[in-house]
């Protein structure tokens, strides 16, 4: 019993810490974006979830792909929806301290309802929360016996905080299963625009401080893209993107592409051979766009 309280005690520190990590290195990522700026480069950040993590490059490539133009980079979190930026790590605020000239935001994050993996709730503890904080309780005892961690590990929030090369499987994933990812893409709901939501706060002051703002799509495989903007849901989506343009003067960007399942490693997340072609169209967006520091004051 008391075993089992004293891990108790230790899971729910770790979950703490790990969330604390998460706002650390995200701070730290945007003040050093901000304090490395230069008024002949345009600033972007991405910020998402693991689809962004998969999809778009590191900073190295942009920075070749717009010969120096653009200076790209990712900020996202695994497992992750909108209320992990603004509620368990509220990260968002910092890019109000520390504002980019660009922000994409993954279209799925503001469109989507989905589950927070990182939240401690009774449907997550036991299958998801123990296997991504345990490790938290591990490392800490390696870290007092004198060892180091010599190899990348995914698990680590502050993963998604730095701008290293994301391991993507290459191998796609059956597809056999096809039927029942279309019944499941067709059971989600789709956010309401709640202006109340922390977020929309974020969006005005951003707004104010002449951030252009991007909705930024990533593609799924042909038959369950056309699932998802198809039907009621299709309608709703539409009709949202629509609002955040209308109330933020929101871009929305979407690559026109047919994407296979081979550009895929399982039914969303995209492999070396689909991150490739997915961020040589974001890098020739962005070599489309005229400087926006010529547009507005900042």
């Amino acid at each position: 019993m008391g075993i089992g309280i004293l891990y108790k005690w230790g899971f729910v520190r770790s979950v703490a810490s790990y969330h604390q990590e998460v706002v650390v290195a995200a701070r730290q990522l945007l003040q050093r974006e901000w304090q490395a700026r230069k008024d002949s480069v345009t600033r972007v950040v991405i910020l998402g979830s693991s689809l962004t993590g998969t999809g778009v490059m590191p900073s190295a490539y942009f920075t070749q792909k717009t010969n120096g133009r653009f200076r790209v980079v990712r900020l996202f979190r695994i497992s992750a929806n909108l209320e992990s930026f603004t509620d368990r790590a509220p990260i968002l605020k910092y890019l109000q301290e520390y504002p980019p000239d660009i922000l994409c935001i993954e279209e799925n994050l503001l469109l989507t309802n989905m589950k927070d993996w990182s939240e401690l709730s009774p449907d997550s503890f036991l299958l998801n929360n123990i296997a991504r904080y345990s490790y938290q309780l591990v490392n800490r005892s390696k870290q007092r016996l004198g060892f180091t961690e010599k190899n990348i590990d995914i698990n680590r929030p502050s993963f998604a905080m730095q701008d290293v090369d994301f391991p993507v499987p290459t191998t796609p994933r059956d597809t056999t299963h096809l039927a029942d990812w279309v019944a499941e893409i067709q059971q989600r709901t789709v956010r309401p625009f709640a202006p109340l939501h922390p977020v929309h706060q974020v969006f005005r002051a951003l707004q104010r401080q002449g951030v252009r703002i991007v909705l930024l799509h990533f593609p799924r495989p042909a038959p369950l893209e056309k699932a998802i903007y198809s039907g009621r849901n299709g309608d709703s989506l539409r009709y949202r993107i629509a609002q955040y343009q209308r109330a933020y003067q929101a871009s929305y960007w979407h690559e026109p592409g047919f994407y296979h399942f081979r550009y895929f490693y399982d039914r969303a997340h995209m492999n070396f051979q689909g991150r490739a072609i997915y961020s040589a169209w974001l890098a020739k967006k962005l070599r489309q766009e005229t400087n926006p520091k010529l547009l507005t004051a900042r």
